[in-house]
């Protein structure tokens, strides 16, 4: 064999070793583990309704305003107090919303949002004329919370939420009442209380 030969068939003997080799080879690895845990957000539960009770004696002229604070207690302008009753026919309760806001977990949460706001306000309800509304949300928190904004959304910032409790949020309204207002049950209006774990 001559010596170009020789090196002819070196070359492609190193070639086809080389090319072996890489195909023999590993790539490094290593697998990294994925976990999650899932954590119960915040309850809301809607314990007692909201209730005006029965406005007796007809109405003044022009627009009357009766506000139930949250504790439960009336104050006004241009309805005589007097004439609201909480035993007309033994069922119109004179009352505050009240809600339970506590975690789902048993472990109590700070730095939260409560948002509370009239999601639907009263209609006709098939008594015509000019149904009465809800102009004011009055608030009350238990726990630590800052109470801000007005009329018919109120935010309560920076909540503390318990790990469980009872009647801890409550929520009164001023119900605007005008002269147009057809006698009748009005009872369609919706209080909604939100809170998104953050």
């Amino acid at each position: 064999m001559n010596s170009r030969k020789a090196n002819r068939v070196a070359v492609i003997a190193s070639a086809l070793a080389l090319s072996t080799a890489s195909t023999s080879a590993f790539a490094g690895s290593d697998t990294a583990a994925a976990s999650v845990q899932i954590v119960k957000g915040i309850a809301v539960t809607a314990e007692q309704d909201l209730q005006f009770g029965a406005i007796l004696n007809g109405l003044q002229n022009g627009t009357d305003e009766i506000t139930l604070q949250a504790d439960g207690s009336f104050t006004g302008s241009g309805t005589d107090l007097s004439s609201v009753n909480d035993s007309v026919d033994g069922t119109q309760l004179v009352q505050a919303a009240t809600f339970s806001v506590e975690s789902e977990d048993a472990q109590s949460k700070s730095g939260q949002t409560i948002t509370v706001d009239v999601s639907q306000d009263f209609s006709e309800n098939g008594n015509g004329g000019t149904a009465p509304s809800l102009t004011a949300l009055q608030v009350s928190y238990g726990p630590n919370g800052s109470v801000s904004g007005s009329g018919t959304t109120v935010d309560i910032t920076s909540a503390d939420i318990p790990a469980n409790a009872t009647s801890n949020l409550q929520v009164g309204a001023t119900l605007e009442v005008s002269a147009g207002t057809t006698a009748g049950t009005y009872d369609d209006a919706e209080i909604t209380v939100t809170s998104n774990f953050q």
